[in-house]
């Protein structure tokens, strides 16, 4: 795939195109005038030179699907027992994000999506102390979620949508 320099970004494959001294490498290296000028065109699906400027601009297709806004649960909790998982979110198959915040001054918190019996710190996401964890994009888990801190009565601070 060519490369094509344009006013200082690198464009793959999108249809643009300049000289055959932009097409390759980087043309300035070799002291060319074009270094200087911008191309500001691009091909139509008929493959066409089109002229981009403030009355033509450059056309985009895109889709915006509206997303749907959630209420937000919040956790606020205490560890019973440390180094005991212990379940703050049941399993939600609609959870759009996640977050969490050890609110602990030297203790690590572990996270576990599964059920109780399943939590190790070895399986689970660990939360140094103050961290915070935020999964909020991609494949968000619905299994339930878990926690735990090192000591008893050490806090943590969970959101869910």
């Amino acid at each position: 795939m060519k490369r094509i320099s344009l006013a200082g970004f690198a464009l793959a494959g999108l249809g643009l195109f300049a000289s055959s001294a932009f097409a390759e490498g980087n043309p300035c290296a070799s002291g060319a005038s074009l270094c200087d000028s911008a191309v500001n065109q691009y091909l139509d699906n008929s493959g066409n030179a089109q002229s981009v400027d403030t009355n033509h601009p450059l056309p985009v297709n895109a889709t915006v699907t509206a997303v749907s806004a959630s209420a937000t649960t919040i956790f606020n909790g205490t560890v019973t027992t440390g180094g005991t998982f212990q379940q703050i979110a049941a399993a939600n198959a609609s959870r759009k994000s996640f977050e969490y915040q050890n609110n602990n001054g030297s203790d690590a918190c572990y996270i576990y999506f599964g059920t109780t019996g399943s939590a190790t710190s070895a399986k689970s996401i660990k939360v140094v102390s103050g961290g915070y964890y935020l999964r909020s994009a991609g494949n968000i888990p619905s299994d339930a979620i878990q926690t735990t801190c090192t000591s008893t009565n050490d806090t943590y601070y969970a959101a869910v949508q």
